[in-house]
């Protein structure tokens, strides 16, 4: 159930219950008509603190909940990133490895290879860049992907 509705039902059931109660606790202990005015105002502004405390009280809870959600999408974002990071810089590392391998053979092109090195150089940079971020945002991401 969504959080506005928990928190309407449960002020809704509050406040029936409050005026069942103290309605018939007034009829019960009081029997003169202009003392039962006067209580009668008294109990509608204990009802106004008493549901105002009430509704900051769940509305806390509520809030409370959705931050402790928001913050473990952001942990299993973080721990997304971090894995995605190390997959990929074990994928440079082999590639490093044939990169060795063909400079250390005669017929393969050398141009080649060279391009390989770059190609690997500014993956390499923009990791580190990915790893630095600090404040998660698509902005701050975008930038860390973007080549130079």
């Amino acid at each position: 159930m969504k959080p506005y509705w928990k928190i309407t039902l449960w002020y809704l059931l509050f406040g029936v219950l409050w005026i069942l109660i103290t309605d018939t606790l007034l009829l019960v202990l009081v029997t003169d008509s202009a003392f039962l005015t006067v209580v009668q105002s008294i109990k509608g502004c204990i009802y106004v603190v008493v549901s105002a405390l009430f509704i900051k009280q769940i509305t806390k809870s509520a809030f409370q909940k959705q931050e402790a959600q928001e913050r473990e999408r952001q942990r299993v974002f973080v721990e997304t990133v971090k894995a995605s990071n190390h997959i990929l810089r074990n994928y440079l590392n082999q590639m490093q490895l044939v990169t060795e391998e063909a400079e250390n053979c005669d017929t393969f092109d050398k141009a080649t290879v060279k391009l390989a090195h770059t190609i690997s150089k500014d993956a390499e940079n923009q990791l580190v860049k990915l790893s630095k971020i600090s404040e998660i945002s698509c902005e701050e991401i975008r930038l860390a992907a973007s080549p130079r």
